[in-house]
């Protein structure tokens, strides 16, 4: 059953549905979100243009908050780019930015969050650098999920879950699946209503030898997932092969 189950995983992935990586998700939709440094919400994942990130970072100096919506810019930036030479350079460009407002604000959960999603993007542009970077985004996850673990829709737990089920595990990194499975069931209990987080708990859950909960778990999950998907076709098999395999359907 667990390769079966993995089948289903890669067949949503192709879908374009469910592409759950260390880095949170790529946006497919902005959120506002709270902090000390914008009471009055922020917009995380909302579309930029490369200009407009370059023009914020211009002030990042005289205002923490600029630094940070620049920094919210290459994350968004970084997230949707397809093109590893562009996507490592606007990941670097934001989490310096980010990581800076956070040493200077160490109370912002959207700071620390936002520099270990650019750090992911970072490690994900350069596999063979990306393990130095593991630490940076632990440390910063960590930091934004004590904060504040329901930014997001829980993305300080479900980025940290995610890490852990896809970083090499000791002595080489930190992997640790059963680590993952406590994060992604904490990122379920803040945000159940969020597909990434079913799906990714769902893996972890296969990962550790637990079959029927990750069955439960994807069932929830692909039943939120919405025709708006890019390979939404695809959902329908899905669907069929879940009924298989777990004798479930999705759950709407």
């Amino acid at each position: 059953m667990k390769a079966a189950l993995a089948s289903l995983f890669a067949l949503l992935v192709l879908a374009g549905c469910a592409a759950v990586q260390t880095p949170p998700p790529a946006p497919s939709a902005a959120v506002t979100v709270t902090d000390p440094l914008f009471p009055g919400g922020f917009f995380l994942w909302a579309p930029y243009t490369r200009a407009e990130a370059e023009s914020l970072a211009a002030h990042a100096a005289d205002s923490p908050q600029e630094a940070l919506e620049a920094a919210g810019c290459y994350a968004t930036l970084a997230a949707t780019s397809v093109d590893p030479a562009q996507k490592g350079p606007l990941a670097e460009a934001g989490r310096k930015l980010a990581l800076d407002v956070a040493s200077a604000h160490p109370d912002s959960a959207l700071a620390h969050y936002l520099a270990a999603a650019l750090t992911g993007y970072a490690a994900e542009s350069t596999p063979l650098a990306g393990l130095s970077l593991v630490p940076v985004i632990e440390r910063e996850g960590a930091a934004a999920a004590r904060l504040n673990p329901a930014l997001d829709h829980a993305g300080p737990e479900r980025l940290l879950g995610l890490l852990y089920l896809r970083a090499p595990g000791i002595p080489l990194s930190v992997g640790d699946s059963a680590k993952a499975v406590d994060h992604l069931e904490r990122a379920v209990s803040l945000a159940p209503d969020f597909a990434e987080n079913r799906l990714g708990l769902a893996e972890a859950l296969l990962v550790e030898e637990e079959p029927e909960r990750a069955c439960t778990e994807l069932a929830a999950g692909l039943g939120l997932l919405t025709p708006s998907c890019p390979g939404s076709s695809q959902l329908p098999r899905a669907a069929a092969l879940l009924k298989t395999l777990c004798g479930q359907t999705a759950k709407p």
